[in-house]
């Protein structure tokens, strides 16, 4: 007789299949880019982020959390966070400048960093680590779908306002991006969003203003995540401060 632990549900499946599903958008994303599609490329990254979001959702909807879906996941982030948004960046700024070792170098840290992040996080998990009050609603560095995000604003600026601004120069852009980089491997305090507690009195005028985003998200995306991705950069030092200003308030 065949044990019934032998046996997985198929829709425990669903979280893993979401998260191979999100590695090949975002692989695609490449394919794009290399194909000067750029804004089908931008979209495809946006999208993967869309489904890592997903996949934890379904795997604690479904009780399918497992180590090996959690190293799944683990992979396809660093793939579709850490490498193929500054590998598209990389791409772009090389289609009308010639950066020489500047460019790469940008590509290396980035990777790098969103390694050192990840590691970080995966060692954390491991070893079972209580997460403090402030904790479960902050992160460290920012968060790498955040990072993947905001680290191809320049190209969104550039459908928005064209190549001849500052914003699309090559020493701006990758400053930027080395910028984000650190940020990103960074113990700077970011907002985790999907944490934020939100009072019953104003849950729906919160709800009014998703819409409302939503809404130009599908008429104007890409001013839409030009102001989301950047007010979520200048909100850092804001939010860096209120953690510590909390914290010093829990200690004493």
């Amino acid at each position: 007789m065949i044990s019934n632990n032998s046996h997985t549900p198929f829709f425990k499946l669903i979280p893993s299949l979401v998260t191979l599903l999100a590695l090949c958008v975002g692989l695609s994303a490449i394919k794009f880019a290399l194909n000067n599609d750029w804004q089908k490329a931008t979209f495809f990254i946006l999208f993967a982020a869309f489904l890592d979001g997903v996949d934890g959702r379904l795997a604690r909807f479904f009780e399918a959390e497992s180590k090996m879906g959690a190293e799944l996941d683990s992979l396809a982030d660093f793939v579709n966070f850490g490498f193929i948004p500054v590998f598209i960046v990389y791409l772009w700024l090389n289609q009308f400048s010639d950066v020489k070792f500047f460019d790469w170098g940008m590509v290396l840290l980035f990777s790098i960093s969103m390694a050192i992040r990840l590691a970080r996080f995966n060692t954390k998990t491991k070893n079972g680590e209580d997460e403090g009050v402030l904790e479960k609603y902050f992160f460290q560095g920012i968060a790498a779908p955040a990072s993947a995000g905001v680290t191809i604003l320049p190209i969104l600026f550039s459908y928005q306002f064209g190549y001849e601004t500052i914003f699309a120069k090559p020493a701006f852009v990758i400053s930027y991006v080395c910028l984000i980089a650190i940020l990103t491997s960074s113990t700077i305090p970011t907002i985790s969003i999907k944490k934020i507690p939100i009072s019953n009195k104003y849950f729906y005028l919160i709800l009014i203003i998703l819409v409302i985003v939503m809404i130009f998200l599908v008429t104007r995306p890409w001013i839409t995540l030009l102001i989301v991705g950047g007010t979520y950069l200048l909100s850092i030092p804001f939010t860096a401060y209120c953690y510590w200003n909390l914290k010093r308030k829990l200690e004493k």
